[in-house]
């Protein structure tokens, strides 16, 4: 994928643009933003426009060069990213010394044409070790070399590596760029289109997800089994609260029950059209005091910190606090 063919971001792509015309491409970059909204996308595109061979009319995407990045086999171009213990990709690992060590002495060999590039995404999963031997490369970077890294929580890394890295600040991108893409990339219906634009959180990877059927169908699930536990009380709250902690999507429910309060909010403020949730008005209550509604949204983003790395709390415990304090505020369906 060219620049011209990524969604969004056109100040980014003008500042890499002139990059590349220029021959003033920086030593270490750091594209920071939202998971999903296109930064490692755009690292990779990036990438394949340092070793296109018709860099000078604008790189050309077809090009052996340009194919080998687009299949991860090009000898210039490596990515990095969190493994588990038994070196399998995991969002949840680190990038740990060895393989830092591996992709510096890579660096160090010069390239026969285009540069060496390393891509590390989810840069805030580097090992202290790890991190501390990137900071030394970035220090003494190998003459033609370049190190993307890419994070959504730039804060967890060393400030020593932020500091010595050319910032891009990827901002989620538009409602109205989100749906365009979904008319023309994925053939959405205008609904539906709207729908997963609204839910998609300004990223493509969002709008993807909440394109399908499958995933929109999960808020009915959600908001069926909080009207559940509103009829049949305490023992269908603690077996929800069960059922939650064991969810691999528990973040995302929760997520969305956080939309639905802002919804909620913002029906009672007669706001109907800022809804993200406007296709699920039959669910709203209309009675549900504002002051309980706000409590409740900023109760669920203490519960998705509490259950969240660094403190990783009990989620079975978080789960029933957390539906026993919207019962009691009378949030529940």
């Amino acid at each position: 994928m060219i620049f011209s063919e990524i969604t969004g971001h056109k100040r980014e792509k003008e500042i890499l643009h002139r990059a590349l015309a220029s021959r003033r491409v920086a030593h270490a970059y750091l594209f920071s933003g939202p998971p999903g909204v296109g930064k490692r996308t755009l690292a990779l595109a990036f990438a394949r426009a340092m070793n296109c061979p018709e860099i000078e009319v604008g790189y050309c995407g077809l090009c052996r060069d340009c194919e080998a990045v687009d299949k991860g086999s090009h000898e210039n171009v490596i990515e990095v990213v969190p493994v588990d213990k038994d070196g399998e990709p995991a969002k949840n690992g680190l990038i740990r010394i060895p393989r830092v060590r591996e992709v510096i002495k890579a660096l160090h060999f010069r390239a026969e044409s285009g540069r060496r590039v390393v891509i590390i995404d989810d840069a805030h999963r580097l090992a202290p070790q790890a991190a501390n031997a990137m900071l030394k490369t970035l220090e003494e970077p190998p003459e033609g070399a370049v190190i993307i890294l890419v994070s959504s929580m730039p804060r967890f890394l060393l400030p020593t590596i932020v500091s010595r890295s050319q910032i891009l600040n990827f901002r989620p991108l538009a409602v109205e760029v989100v749906e365009e893409f979904l008319l023309e990339k994925k053939g959405l219906t205008a609904a539906e289109a709207a729908t997963a634009a609204r839910f998609s959180g300004g990223t493509i990877a969002g709008a993807i997800k909440y394109s399908s059927s499958a995933a929109l169908e999960k808020r009915i699930e959600v908001l069926d089994r909080l009207r559940g536990i509103s009829k049949r009380g305490e023992r269908a709250l603690i077996d929800y609260a069960e059922t939650l902690s064991k969810n691999s999507e528990l973040r995302e429910i929760l997520e969305f029950m956080r939309i639905w309060c802002r919804d909620v909010a913002m029906n009672s403020a007669g706001r109907e059209e800022l809804m993200v949730n406007s296709d699920l008005k039959g669910y709203l209550k209309t009675e549900v005091p504002l002051r309980a509604v706000l409590d409740t949204y900023s109760m669920i983003g203490e519960t998705m910190n509490a259950i969240g790395p660094p403190r990783n709390g009990n989620k079975r415990l978080a789960m029933e606090v957390l539906l026993m304090g919207m019962m009691d505020r009378g949030v529940l369906i």
